[in-house]
């Protein structure tokens, strides 16, 4: 049995704690905030009404073994759904809306791929494989966020949801494109309706009444399973006074003496302490407005994913609750122009799918995300991640996109450490 640390107590530090305590560590988890769930807290605006609002497009999906495990033991109502989603596109003047795909939707351009030269580093770089006037379009897309795509690591992406694009025409052609060319099948994509009827759904999960007593339910469940939670407890990286040139995780005017410490939070600390160099760390500054919706009923969550140079919006994110179905408009804070002008432009989106919809008065929930990174910033990160292996401390898959795509590399790092 090893003495492990958690260091972070949203979902991927709560998972990782289940696992490792299921497999009979001793862990600990420590987390700064009174509560565990990091950015999947709910948006409360009150204590008296009990209204509440998801504050991102956030689901989770029962498919991964991890989840199941938890649905087994947690005493929590949960909402099973088809993961249904779609995209608004505004290119070249035109718009286009599909309720099939969460990507780019372009219309045929005449011009070929083009292969790259060297192995693309920056977004930009991987733009420059589509035809001038999508790279441009994507481009300014990505300059929403307030970052230009030079300035971008090519692993942002997926973050932004531009891993790929799906160019309309002739299906069958594009589908054997895909299958004969590994660039067209990287860079392309389809959406469901392409594959068949037989294309499976994607089932995902929601706790039905929010995210906060989910994690209250949570916490008691880890509680059990022998998880020490270390609740309002600050941590930051420091150098250990005893010239060994290690450093590790502060915690209450000491270093913790751990078998292991999975760094489940923000890595600028151990940055700072390796002494490797400075992240540029890109922050992104979203605004969210949550309102009430009428004009519709509503059995699951939906979302549309909005790809406009010239808009603020991002996403929009349509759930129900006990309160009625409400939604929560995602905007990029530096181009808002007035809260009223993005109600009026996302209630025309969300009109393609139920034309009677109305939105409520919005509230207004500023979020700063940091997801983004640029080229160095990776080469940081690989200079990074083997320097933490002498300090016993794992990776909170930084660069990673997606929950479980984070918790996968956090546990297969564990494995190869020996936990």
């Amino acid at each position: 049995m090893a003495q492990i640390h958690i260091i972070g107590g949203g979902i991927t530090g709560c998972v990782t704690a289940m696992t490792l305590a299921d497999q009979s560590h001793d862990v600990t988890l420590f987390e700064m905030a009174p509560h565990l769930g990091g950015s999947l807290r709910d948006f409360r605006p009150d204590r008296t009404s009990g209204l509440w609002g998801f504050r991102a497009c956030q689901y989770l999906n029962p498919a991964e073994p991890w989840l199941a495990d938890l649905l087994e033991d947690l005493d929590c109502e949960m909402i099973r759904f088809d993961h249904t989603y779609g995209s608004y596109t505004v290119f070249d003047g035109q718009s286009h809306f599909r309720d099939d795909i969460a990507l780019p939707v372009l219309p045929e351009t005449g011009a070929p791929l083009r292969p790259y030269s060297d192995p693309p580093r920056t977004l930009a770089d991987r733009f420059s494989a589509y035809p001038d006037k999508i790279a441009e379009f994507l481009a300014g897309t990505v300059a929403r966020c307030g970052h230009a795509s030079e300035a971008l690591s090519t692993e942002c992406a997926a973050s932004l949801q531009l891993p790929a694009v799906f160019i309309e025409g002739d299906w069958a052609n594009m589908l054997a494109a895909k299958t004969a060319d590994p660039l067209t099948d990287q860079l392309i994509a389809m959406p469901r309706a392409a594959f068949g009827a037989d294309y499976a759904d994607i089932e995902a999960v929601l706790p039905k009444h929010g995210y906060d007593p989910f994690f209250d339910v949570l916490a008691g469940l880890l509680a059990r399973k022998g998880v020490r939670l270390s609740l309002s407890t600050p941590v930051s990286a420091r150098r250990k006074p005893d010239g060994t040139g290690e450093y590790g995780a502060y915690i209450n005017g000491n270093w913790p003496e751990a078998d292991c410490t999975v760094w489940c939070c923000n890595p600028v600390p151990l940055v700072l302490m390796s002494g490797l160099g400075r992240l540029s760390n890109p922050a992104s500054r979203f605004v969210h407005l949550h309102a009430g919706l009428s004009g519709l009923s509503l059995e699951g969550p939906r979302y549309i994913q909005v790809f406009d140079p010239n808009s603020p919006l991002y996403r929009l994110y349509v759930f129900p609750t006990e309160f009625g179905p409400r939604c929560c408009l995602e905007l990029h804070a530096h181009l808002l122009t007035s809260v009223a002008e993005a109600r009026t432009e996302a209630q025309g989106i969300l009109k393609h799918i139920w034309p009677g919809l109305e939105i409520g008065v919005p509230q207004s929930d500023p979020v700063s995300a940091h997801y983004l990174f640029s080229h160095n910033d990776s080469l940081l990160f690989d200079a990074l991640e083997a320097d933490l292996v002498h300090q016993r401390i794992i990776p909170g898959a930084w660069r990673v996109f997606g929950r479980d795509s984070k918790i996968h590399a956090i546990q297969s790092d564990l494995e190869k450490s020996g936990f």
